[in-house]
C-alpha cells in the first residue's frame, strides 16, 4: 500500500506541470477514497466481529461488497500505474544531447 501510494504521489506530481491541476487532483482523491473505503471496511468487519458494533444488513452489505471488489483492486491498480508510466514516457523530453560516454 506504501509503495502504491508513493507512486501514486509521483504521477501526481508530475501530472501537475503538464495537465489540469483540477483533473489530476480529482482523480488522486478519487484513488484516496477507493483505499479509504478498504479501509473503513476492514475496521468495520473487525467492530463487528468482536460485538462493539451490531451488525446490520446495509453493514453486512458494504463490508461484503468492499472486501470483494477489493481483491480485484490490484489489477485496476496495475492497470492504472502501466497507463500513467507510459504516459510519462510519452511526455519526456526528446532529442536530449549526450556529450560524454557515459551521459545518461
Amino acid at each position: 500500500l506504501a509503495l502504491l501510494v508513493c507512486i501514486l504521489i509521483f504521477f501526481f506530481l508530475k501530472w501537475q506541470k503538464n495537465f489540469n491541476q483540477k483533473t489530476s487532483f480529482m482523480l488522486f482523491l478519487l484513488l484516496i477514497l477507493i483505499e479509504s473505503d478498504k479501509a473503513l471496511a476492514n475496521i468495520l468487519l473487525t467492530l463487528m466481529r468482536n460485538s462493539i458494533i451490531e451488525t446490520h444488513t446495509f453493514l453486512v452489505s458494504f463490508v461484503g461488497k468492499s472486501n470483494y471488489f477489493g481483491v480485484f483492486g490490484i489489477y485496476v491498480y496495475l492497470i492504472f500505474i502501466t497507463f500513467l508510466a507510459f504516459l510519462s514516457l510519452k511526455i519526456r523530453k526528446k532529442n536530449i544531447s549526450k556529450k560524454q560516454i557515459l551521459d545518461i
